[in-house]
């Protein structure tokens, strides 16, 4: 039987810079609206172990967290969507199972 390699589809950004990352989102979101390609362009390019790096960068830089800044200038399933991006996979995972039980009679 023939196994294949399977490698992950987000690999860690070359050049990588967590200050210059949380810059960039920072400006995305300053001003009336968001650029959401600029935001979707830097965290979709980025690992999870990188994007949590980027978070920690932009609360030294701005002190503020930078997954409640996005929930205050996002909306509808795109905030879903990046929110999700900025979980760590165990808070992703822990998140889904809790909002896939509550409510079917497990109170």
């Amino acid at each position: 039987m023939h196994h294949q390699h399977q490698h992950p589809t987000i690999r860690p950004y070359p050049g990588f810079n967590p200050n210059a990352d949380a810059e960039a989102l920072h400006k995305a979101m300053a001003g009336m609206g968001s650029n959401k390609d600029k935001i979707i362009g830097i965290l979709c390019q980025r690992s999870n172990w990188q994007r949590q790096e980027i978070a920690a960068a932009y609360k030294v830089s701005f002190g503020k967290d930078l997954g409640d800044k996005l929930k205050s200038e996002l909306s509808g399933d795109f905030e879903d969507l990046v929110l999700a991006l900025m979980e760590t996979p165990v808070r992703f995972d822990a998140h889904s199972l809790h909002k896939a039980i509550s409510g079917i009679g497990t109170k």
